[in-house]
């Protein structure tokens, strides 16, 4: 075979690699090549989204993991506190996976809520999961809860994710969040993100919104310095306790591991 290539004219050889190159990929990609894309359909770059999802999510039955650390902030513009901490942690596959949420908020050095969420994560489509697990805030002391909820990717690139929670007396929530990544420049990306929290026993009530739009600079695709501003609201606690809004400026920081 090699004298054969070393034989063809400059032409054939790149016809010769470019099908290689071709079988290899589809060989890689396997099944998760079935599942469509991860973006969106009907566009030209939907093929290319189709490659890179394939070739990405197929781990080949290895087992990965990773920590996410999506925000370290401090500021004017935290919920009652002044500085707040969201990351994770995962290990798992590309269908089913094990994750860990912790969040975190607080004033100095205490801190005022520590929420622990384990979820078991499934993949029913290239663009979703379904997620099931349980969660306690230790820092606050608040009773245990159960969740169950969906998560994915919705059309112009907004990550989403919506849970109901039954906490351990009974009560009913729901919580959602949307969050999308616009890239300016190559290093510099604003982000806008949506967060909200209701009460679902006898009726719809807003128990906590937040909104912020945050600039980041990424140093590193694993780590990134932003700025920006925040709009949060807190209906309050317990029956009768005064409404709490503001706004502000925050700075922080994401990583990866």
């Amino acid at each position: 075979m090699a004298q054969r290539i070393a034989q063809a004219d400059p032409q054939e050889t790149s016809t010769i690699l470019e099908v290689a190159i071709v079988a290899a990929t589809l060989t890689l990609a396997g099944p998760a090549a079935a599942q469509g894309p991860i973006g969106h359909g009907g566009t030209a770059g939907s093929d290319m989204a189709r490659t890179r999802g394939a070739l990405c999510q197929d781990s080949r039955g290895q087992a990965l993991g990773g920590v996410q650390l999506d925000l370290a902030e401090v500021g004017d513009g935290v919920q009652d506190g002044d500085w707040r901490l969201d990351g994770s942690a995962w290990a798992g596959g590309d269908i089913s996976r094990v994750r860990v949420g912790v969040s975190a908020a607080g004033s100095g050095e205490s801190a005022d809520t520590v929420e622990v969420e384990v979820f078991y994560v499934r993949a029913f489509d290239p663009r979703w999961h379904l997620l099931a697990g349980l969660g306690k805030d230790f820092g606050g002391d608040g009773p245990a809860y159960l969740t169950a909820g969906v998560e994915g990717l919705i059309p112009y690139g907004i990550q989403t994710s919506a849970e109901l929670l039954v906490d351990e007396q009974g009560e009913v929530g729901a919580r959602f969040e949307a969050v999308s990544d616009q890239r300016l420049t190559r290093r510099l990306i604003l982000q806008p993100r949506l967060e909200a929290g209701l009460r679902l026993d006898g009726g719809v009530e807003a128990q906590e919104a937040e909104a912020g739009l945050r600039l980041r600079y990424e140093v590193r695709p694993e780590l990134a310095p932003y700025v920006g501003w925040v709009w949060s609201h807190n209906a309050g606690e317990a029956p009768g306790e005064a409404a709490r809004s503001g706004s502000g400026l925050v700075v922080g920081l994401t990583a990866g591991f």
